[in-house]
């Protein structure tokens, strides 16, 4: 049981811990964005790259918390957007469908 436990609260660990360092930004939900934000840039074929530096450079989260708050109310945006920036990485249609929700 003390292994279990300690199993799952290494994974959990990472699971969060990940994504703002990946991205190299403060949070989830930062992270969320900025990710977001380099998706958009590749499918727009922005070949200098703008979209996501713009994205990880002005943004602060509050966008992709707001959506967050939206789409899983009873959870705290911080573990919403730990889940959603799962979800995009092994899905990035997720954030296009949701920045298309977002702009039209």
């Amino acid at each position: 049981m003390g292994f279990l436990f300690k199993t799952l609260s290494v994974v959990a660990i990472i699971a969060v811990a990940y994504p703002p360092i990946n991205e190299g930004v403060g949070g989830p939900c930062h992270a969320l964005e900025a990710k977001a934000f380099n998706i958009l840039s590749k499918e727009s074929e922005d070949s200098l790259g703008l979209f996501g530096i713009l994205g990880a450079n002005i943004t602060t989260g509050g966008m992709a918390t707001f959506y967050v708050k939206e789409q899983y109310p009873s959870l705290p945006p911080f573990i919403g957007c730990t889940i959603m920036y799962w979800s995009v990485l092994f899905d990035e249609d997720i954030a296009l469908k949701a920045m298309e929700g977002m702009v039209s």
